[in-house]
């Protein structure tokens, strides 16, 4: 399963469509916690974007939304853009 939180991001801004509350950071973890799904690794170059380089509105829904997805690259405030799930066995 890949989630692109960028679009979902996108949909939860003000003025954008709306998105369910299922999908979100803390849901994924949970999966992963309970033996659903397992992270496959993805490089920081295919997961991670510059928070700074991003949008007021995108910035706000992520620090007020999500705020798990930020981290620092290299010591660069970073946004998790990208994550790839599979199904555990």
């Amino acid at each position: 399963m890949f989630v692109n939180w960028l679009e979902i991001v996108r949909y939860r801004e003000p003025g954008s469509y709306t998105y369910t509350e299922f999908v979100s950071p803390r849901t994924m973890q949970q999966l992963v916690d309970r033996g659903v799904l397992t992270t496959a690794p993805l490089s920081p170059q295919e997961q991670f974007v510059q928070y700074e380089g991003m949008s007021a509105n995108k910035q706000q829904v992520i620090d007020n939304w999500a705020p798990e997805l930020r981290s620092a690259v290299n010591g660069t405030p970073a946004v998790r853009a990208y994550e790839l799930y599979t199904v555990a066995q």
